[in-house]
């Protein structure tokens, strides 16, 4: 015998057929997001299955009844699907609630600098429970290439992250290539301080990078022009360059010697090739490169007081870093009693009171205040806006004006 539905049988099946769609369309979309590591959007497309099971539940409530029809049958399958449907979207709409995203702040070199970028991040990223922070920084004096520092941690944390800071330096080909296969896998990229070759990626149909750091190009010729406001004849300049021929610290440098060299081509301008950052290495240049060149010039002429006067010598010494570690072989050595040093920094680090540190030691005149920390929140807000709407997945870069001080 052939049952056919009354009116009514046949708009509950019309109703339970609606939600049954809504709630498979809800979980297709929640999938979907999940896939492209879309927090916000699939904790959304998890609450509209919950609500779909919600009316499903409702419906049941209101007017279930079995009567042995086809209608009761279709609608009592609809019940359990949209029922069943709910329960796993609730547990997965809680288990991403719960769950952190995992955030790696990568950095090739543990010093000043790159502490400041990660306590700019830290603080910006713990206003948010969302996120879990990983800081990995090398062993302390490492000497290791970016591309070393990247594939070491390639296999172990990097896999797992849900985005990743990186402070690396320099940006080379292959590092690129580690960089987009990061991309391609899901994988939030943002650059801190260094150059990003944007037409790499686009080229390889892959969405670059994104990057925020200094203008360290005009940050070179802020430290130029600081030091030819201050040379007399007589000076020497020494600019300390390196220690990676297309990283940020040799290009500020050379950018400082076109400076230099545009106001007066035949000033007395010493240049110190390093290949490290490492105080012993830094130590080592200037004993064999800068004091027998010293004290093979000619004396100045005498004073009207009949002191030998002491010859200036300004030095770029790279970062701030090295400021500090001249400014204590100065003293160490006793070559201040011989010599006027006038010691140029760079980043413009500070203190726990926030105070440039410079400023508690002798000789060190000058820094450019890069805002490392300005650096790492600006890095964190990429990633936080980044995870909270997929429309706003794109790379961008910020470029923060450097701002030169004198501190004697």
């Amino acid at each position: 015998m052939t049952i056919i539905p009354s009116g009514a049988d046949a708009q509950h099946i019309l109703i339970v057929a609606v939600i049954v769609l809504a709630v498979l369309a809800s979980a297709i979309a929640l999938s979907y997001f999940q896939r492209k590591r879309d927090r916000i959007a699939a904790q959304r497309a998890a609450l509209w299955v919950w609500r779909a099971a919600i009316a499903v539940s409702a419906l049941a409530i209101s007017s279930f009844r079995y009567t042995g029809t086809t209608a009761s049958f279709v609608e009592a399958v609809g019940y359990f699907v949209g029922l069943a449907s709910g329960g796993i979207a609730m547990r997965e709409y809680f288990t991403r609630s719960s769950r952190k995203l995992k955030v790696v702040f990568l950095a090739k070199a543990n010093n000043g600098f790159t502490q400041m970028i990660s306590s700019g991040a830290r603080e910006r990223l713990t206003k948010h429970e969302a996120f879990n922070l990983i800081e990995i920084y090398p062993e302390p004096e490492a000497v290791e290439t970016s591309l070393g520092v990247l594939e070491k941690v390639h296999a172990g944390e990097l896999d797992q992250a849900d985005a990743a800071i990186l402070v690396l330096g320099e940006v080379t080909d292959e590092l690129q290539l580690q960089v987009k296969r990061l991309i391609e896998r899901g994988t939030q990229i943002v650059i801190c301080d260094a150059n990003v070759d944007r037409a790499y990626f686009y080229e390889r149909n892959v969405e670059p990078p994104s990057f925020v750091g200094t203008d360290f190009i005009e940050g070179g010729r802020v430290v130029g022009r600081a030091i030819n406001s201050r040379w007399a004849p007589g000076d020497v300049i020494v600019v300390l360059c390196g220690p990676n021929f297309n990283g940020p610290a040799y290009e500020r440098a050379r950018e400082a010697l076109y400076t230099l060299e545009e106001q007066n081509s035949e000033r007395d301008i010493w240049t110190v090739f390093t290949t490290a950052w490492s105080s012993a290495h830094l130590i080592e240049k200037l004993e064999k490169q800068v004091v027998p060149r010293l004290a093979a010039l000619a004396p100045l002429g005498e004073t009207s007081e009949q002191v030998p006067p002491r010859r200036t010598v300004h030095i770029f010494c790279g970062n701030d870093e090295s400021a500090i570690i001249f400014s204590q072989w100065i003293m160490t050595r006793g070559l201040d009693g011989t010599y006027h040093f006038r010691l140029y920094g760079f980043d413009g680090l500070r203190n726990s009171q926030g105070e440039l540190s410079i400023r508690a030691w002798p000789n060190i005149i000058f820094t450019v205040d890069t805002q490392p920390r300005e650096i790492g929140r600006r890095a964190a807000s990429f990633v936080i806006d980044n995870s909270v709407q997929a429309s706003r997945r794109q790379s961008d870069s910020i470029l923060l004006k450097p701002v030169g001080t004198f501190v004697d």
